[in-house]
């Protein structure tokens, strides 16, 4: 399964960062820095260097276009892992990639750590997009069946035959 997140940057939460850069050990001077670097940052948009929108203040999410902003929600993210063997998560920057052993027609472990995983997004306020989340299964046996689409929040993921990964 192939996760995308919407607008994965701009939902980190610094607060729920902060929490997990604490319980890493970090030093509370970098993590204060962190706070300080993601809240109350003033934003606003120029077009052609004549023209600017208001200035809002920004509470969550992390700078665009920036080295730091991956790492953070590398970060962020580390403590999203599979309970399982069977299952992995595959991670680099705001792509997710679950990849389960699915043996004896039994996808239990795969759907669990798939839900277990939609549920950590909740509870991290990170938003999946269903749309551009792909399924890929690849079945080496001689007789196939094709198992039941997956479904994020009632909306079915599309199946797909290949992926550009990266």
């Amino acid at each position: 399964m192939f996760y995308d997140f919407s607008s994965a940057l701009n939902t980190i939460q610094p607060h729920i960062l902060c929490d997990k850069l604490i319980s890493y050990d970090i030093r509370p001077s970098i993590v204060l820095w962190v706070l300080d670097y993601l809240t109350s940052r003033p934003q606003f948009v120029q077009l052609n260097a004549s023209i600017n929108s208001d200035v809002i203040t920004t509470y969550t999410g992390a700078p665009q276009g920036t080295v730091l902003s991956p790492f953070l929600f590398s970060l962020y993210t580390s403590d999203c892992r599979s309970s399982n063997d069977d299952c992995v998560f595959d991670k680099y920057a705001d792509d997710t990639v679950q990849i389960g052993l699915i043996t004896d027609d039994d996808d239990s472990v795969y759907v669990e750590q798939k839900d277990a995983f939609i549920n950590w997004c909740k509870n991290n306020y990170l938003v999946l997009n269903v749309e551009k989340t792909k399924e890929m299964i690849i079945d080496f046996r001689k007789i196939t069946s094709d198992p039941a689409y997956v479904k994020i929040d009632n909306k079915e993921v599309e199946r797909v035959r290949s992926f550009k990964y990266l």
